[in-house]
């Protein structure tokens, strides 16, 4: 079946845009189950219960499934410039950094919370969070600002959610799609895509299973060869859901995804890579949650329990810097690679409490404990004189192993004062006892970290939607060096950050609807702020310490327009204005954060018109800006290296042209159409060349569900 949003529905429905996001309609095949709602309401989980994302006191953002359709999106980064304050910088698999409102992760854990469903995909130690394909989801949830209450202790910037979608326990259903397309100076591209529904015992147990394969061919040449950065990834997901009686639900996910890119997107601006040594990466990680939920009356029993085995590969060129260095020391080599090995593994439990009912007070409460383990190192592969034959591996790490076992309480109130204020608290205690063996045979280390993370919140219902005020504490936790091994002048250990966020936002929907405003304006004083690389003895080594603070203010800005009954326009805009307010080792007073661009936006419009009774034309056209960034490392001050680089400010225009008939869908596509070839990610430390978008696409494209 499939659910499209008409003219009346989507004047309610742009609510859950907050943020002005266009959302294009409900999800294909969406299940009936999480779609009881009225058909005009949009529903939203992000309090850890079903509410109209009208009324959610939160900065957010909510993308159902058509829009991701729509847009041809993929994957998280495919939507960061409709989301306002959303910036992600991408190396390649497992190298994704995600930033909310300027709250960027160069080193150590994720800022940004990540759940699949109800499972944090965040690691808590040092790594980057998991970045899956976007495929069959109910929606993508981006919360922005801290989320202490009820998302954990990496959720500094905000939290990201993806709802995956559930079995249908009624109807067979499916769809199979694919596409090809050419890449401007590269390769072709081939995706094919498919999901299928079967009710196993009517209106009780059903599956579902989703499946993607990409094969995304290269446009950067190497010395070894032309188009090298070929990029493949696969997803399976399987989920059962089973319903016994009416009160009770219990469902299991499983998830395996693959990515493998042959060479880096290293590249100068015509698209070449001089380096003789090689890059490339692979990501790959399996998963698993098990959710029972029992309704008791007064309250909603959740347990969620879950798990990840994931395993990082990661080759990066340091042939530019190494060069040069080893020939100091009499070595000649004709190539450099460092090969970072990682494994991460994590299993996790939570229970909660929901209140049932409208209040005046409403309560949730949970408790969560966690335990992962991880393992890395990282050994440079030279040519043609092996490492060991050298005076020393310059960029070597011995195998270290860490473990952090972490329990949290949390809770959060809501209370109705009057028929339109409403005020809400929430806290979480979290601690962290963290471990470390730097290598075999060498004591274990052991550190614990704790923190208690309030958050208020105030709203007011004006009739036409809310005014709500916030403040907000954020928190990651510390870690360990592993270099400490190595170098008796790295510190063991280093300490938490936290943040405060203070915000005061509006969500109004206006003229009958028709036109959806929302803005929010924060203010950020972010504290002990963790970063790397710092020189060692000369050297610039990747290791974490704690210095300096920076603050200032930022909005968040959107609007949706149904400018006729089968044209609809929206704007989004992000501004952040947040500096260093005194120096650290590695920034100056009044220096940005890194990798942050000032502005980001974005303006789109979205025509859906009948042709014949049976057939729906239907065209897209976005338009993506974004400033440039600039990333600082002023200790570098000395060694040749530069201190300060930049991302350029990029402009992305994207289309899509098709029709509908039945349950068949045709349609051409344009990706960067003006051929932006900005620098996405700098030169940073060592690494003496950027990285580059994918030049000009241009495809086609089928879906047929059944």
């Amino acid at each position: 079946m499939t659910y499209r949003i008409q003219f009346k529905q989507r004047v309610a429905l742009a609510s859950a845009l907050l943020s002005a996001t266009a959302l294009g309609g409900l999800p294909k095949m969406a299940a009936a189950q999480d779609a009881e709602a009225d058909d005009d309401t949009i529903v939203v989980t992000a309090q850890r219960r079903a509410e109209s994302i009208l009324e959610v006191p939160i900065s957010i953002t909510a993308i159902g499934a058509a829009e991701i359709d729509e847009r041809g999106v993929e994957q998280l980064r495919d939507l960061q410039f409709a989301i306002p304050g959303l910036f992600v910088a991408d190396r390649g698999p497992s190298t994704t950094q995600i930033q909310l409102r300027g709250v960027s992760q160069f080193v150590g854990s994720p800022t940004i919370g990540s759940y699949i469903d109800e499972l944090s995909i965040a690691p808590s130690n040092t790594g980057t969070a998991i970045s899956p394909q976007l495929i069959d989801l109910e929606r993508v949830e981006v919360l922005r600002g801290p989320q202490p209450a009820l998302y954990g202790e990496n959720s500094m910037g905000g939290t990201i959610r993806y709802i995956t979608a559930n079995p249908n326990l009624k109807e067979v259903e499916g769809s199979v799609g694919g596409e090809i397309a050419g890449t401007e100076g590269g390769d072709p591209i081939y995706r094919t895509e498919g999901v299928i529904n079967l009710p196993l015992v009517d209106d009780k147990l059903a599956v579902r299973v989703s499946g993607v394969f990409e094969e995304a061919g290269g446009w950067i040449d190497t010395p070894r060869e032309n188009n090298a950065n070929v990029n493949t990834v696969s997803q399976i997901r399987g989920k059962v859901l089973y319903k016994p009686v009416e009160s009770v639900e219990l469902s299991l996910l499983v998830l395996n995804q693959n990515s493998e890119e042959d060479e880096s997107s290293f590249a100068f601006e015509d698209d070449t890579l001089p380096t003789p040594g090689q890059g490339g990466s692979e990501d790959d990680f399996t998963l698993g949650n098990f959710l029972a939920s029992w309704d008791t009356g007064p309250v909603t029993i959740l347990s969620s329990t879950g798990f990840i085995d994931r395993d990082v590969s990661l080759a990066i060129d340091q042939s530019d810097f190494s060069i040069p260095f080893y020939g100091l020391f009499g070595a000649t080599i004709d190539s450099l690679s460092v090969v970072q090995e990682n494994s991460f593994e994590r299993f996790s439990q939570e229970l909660r409490v929901t209140s049932n009912g409208e209040g005046p007070l409403t309560y949730v409460f949970g408790a969560t404990y966690i335990d992962d383990e991880s393992t890395g190192e990282s050994a440079s592969v030279t040519s043609p004189i092996p490492v060991d034959q050298l005076p020393f591996d310059l960029f070597g790490v011995p195998e270290s192993t860490g473990g952090s076992e972490f329990w949290t309480i949390y809770g959060q109130l809501d209370y109705q004062l009057t028929e339109r204020f409403e005020v809400q608290f929430g806290a979480r205690y979290f601690e962290d006892e963290q471990s470390l063996v730097l290598a075999p045979g060498v004591p274990e280390e052991s550190a614990t970290f704790s923190s208690f993370n309030p958050k208020f919140s105030a709203n007011f219902d004006t009739g036409n939607g809310i005014v709500f005020a916030t403040i907000a504490k954020g928190f990651r936790s510390g870690g360990f060096n592993a270099l400490a091994l190595t170098d008796p002048a790295v510190p063991l250990d280093f300490d938490p950050e936290t943040i405060w966020t203070y915000e005061i936002g509006t969500k109004q929907a206006l003229f009958d609807g028709r036109l959806t405003v929302d803005l929010t304006v924060y203010y950020n004083e972010w504290s002990d702020i963790q970063q790397n690389p710092v020189p060692n003895n000369g050297i610039p080594q990747r290791f974490v310490v704690n210095g300096g603070e920076a603050s200032g203010f930022g909005i968040d800005s959107g609007l949706l327009f149904e400018a006729t009954e089968h044209l609809t326009l929206s704007a989004t805009g992000g501004w952040t204005f947040i500096e260093y307010d005194e120096a650290s080792a590695t920034h100056a007073e009044g220096d940005p954060l890194d990798l942050v661009p000032e502005f980001t936006g974005s303006l789109s419009a979205d025509y859906r018109r009948p042709i014949t009774d049976k057939t729906i034309g239907f065209g897209r056209l976005d338009f993506n800006y974004t400033d440039e960034s600039q990333n600082t490392l002023r200790n570098l001050a000395g060694t040749g290296i530069p201190e300060i680089t930049f991302t350029d400010a990029r402009r992305i225009v994207n289309a899509r042209l098709g029709v509908e008939y039945g349950k068949v869908e045709v349609y051409a596509f344009g990706e960067n159409l003006l051929n932006d070839n900005g620098i996405t990610y700098p030169a940073v430390g060592t690494i003496a060349i950027p990285v580059r978008p994918r030049p000009m696409v241009i495809g086609f494209g089928a879906n047929v569900q059944f």
